[in-house]
């Protein structure tokens, strides 16, 4: 059985259960886990710092990011050099609405928040960083309900962006989701 948000679809199968533990106990695990969440975020970026570099910026608070962004952005480089242009800025509101709407037709809180993630990375709602944004919501979403928070090792980077590769060509998500679900299962123990 196929489900479905306003822009992508996947199919709906057995995934790895994932453990609740309880936003108490969410909210512990992602202070201890921060500095590793934060890492693996910068790293499959591309961004060379260590994570002993990573713990120290963190302990000092030192962020920077003022500053005016212009232009659209362009569009998704694919792995296979393929290149898939941007939405038009003008239809992003109401898509992103119709996301939140069709959202609220899924029942499990794990599936809502990792459908948030492909569907707002594949839709490009924010005008830079929008796999790091997607997936700080979607972990927010995961949080509120008692859930891990989602981390993506820096280790399953090929796997990760071949997922994207096929959720950008078909808008299916089925290979995401199910890579998602198991980088999820794989932190939640």
């Amino acid at each position: 059985m196929r489900r479905a948000t306003s822009r992508v679809s996947w199919e709906h199968h057995e995934r790895p259960h994932i453990v609740k533990l309880g936003t108490d106990r969410a909210l512990f695990r992602l202070a201890k886990q921060l500095p590793d969440l934060v890492w693996n975020a910068a790293a499959l970026e591309g961004n060379t710092f260590t994570l002993p570099e990573v713990r120290t910026l963190l302990d000092a608070g030192l962020f920077r990011g003022e500053g005016d962004a212009e232009g659209d952005g362009g569009g998704v480089r694919l792995m296979d050099g393929g290149f898939i242009p941007f939405d038009p800025a003008d239809e992003l509101g109401e898509a992103h609405a119709d996301l939140l709407v069709s959202l609220q037709g899924l029942d499990n809180p794990v599936e809502q928040a990792l459908a948030y993630f492909c569907s707002a990375t594949r839709s490009q709602f924010y005008f830079d960083g929008n796999k790091r944004t997607a997936r700080l919501v979607a972990s927010g979403l995961l949080l509120s309900h008692g859930y891990s928070s989602l981390n993506i090792p820096h280790a399953r980077r090929l796997e990760f962006n071949l997922a994207l590769d096929e959720l950008f060509h078909a808008d299916d998500a089925t290979t995401l989701m199910d890579f998602l679900y198991d980088c999820l299962a794989e932190s939640s123990q």
